[in-house]
């Protein structure tokens, strides 16, 4: 996969470590700080995220969906 879409894997990744980094508890100066604006962004990253993995999801299928009717157009696959 990492040779045929490398920038979803990509996408994948980082949302999959601002996700990781979301999860970290947060500190009591940073509740103080940021209290209520920290909870906004976190939900938002976490939107945000999930979108993005529905989105390449969605792309990998359809990638692989046109590979496999290429290959059977090519003759490549058994069931052509």
């Amino acid at each position: 996969m990492l040779d045929q879409s490398p920038l979803a894997v990509g996408i994948v990744a980082a949302a999959l470590g601002g996700a990781a980094a979301l999860t970290i508890p947060e500190t009591q100066r940073e509740n103080q700080l940021m209290g209520e604006a920290r909870e906004n962004l976190i939900e938002r990253a976490q939107t945000g995220a999930q979108d993005v993995v529905e989105k390449v999801q969605k792309v990998t299928e359809e990638a692989g969906e046109a590979a496999g009717k290429e290959a059977r157009y090519q003759g490549l696959s058994p069931e052509s």
